[in-house]
């Protein structure tokens, strides 16, 4: 994600949000988290993580960043899961 917004990222803290996310640009304009799930028996969508992805979109939405992201890993389903979901929300 370096990379593509062509600035450093490291794990660090938001002002003003409690949390330390995966991956903050040093100027805070760009902030994001990666989680790493897979699905529960191999087709049902983890509960616990599922309210754990929200708290933590909710936190992403509290900062004043430019860019905003959560990153999946493991198991493309999870995010697919959630998508349908939250269909109703604006997906980047």
């Amino acid at each position: 994600m370096s990379k593509y917004y062509s600035k450093q990222l490291t794990s660090g803290k938001y002002p003003g949000v409690p949390k330390i996310f995966d991956m903050l640009s040093s100027d805070n304009e760009v902030v994001g988290d990666a989680k790493f799930y897979t699905m529960v028996r191999g087709n049902a969508l983890p509960p616990a993580k599922f309210s754990t992805i929200a708290e933590h979109v909710w936190l992403l939405e509290k900062t004043k960043a430019k860019h905003k992201f959560v990153i999946f890993g493991n198991d493309k389903r999870v995010p697919e899961k959630v998508q349908k979901i939250w269909k109703p929300c604006k997906w980047n």
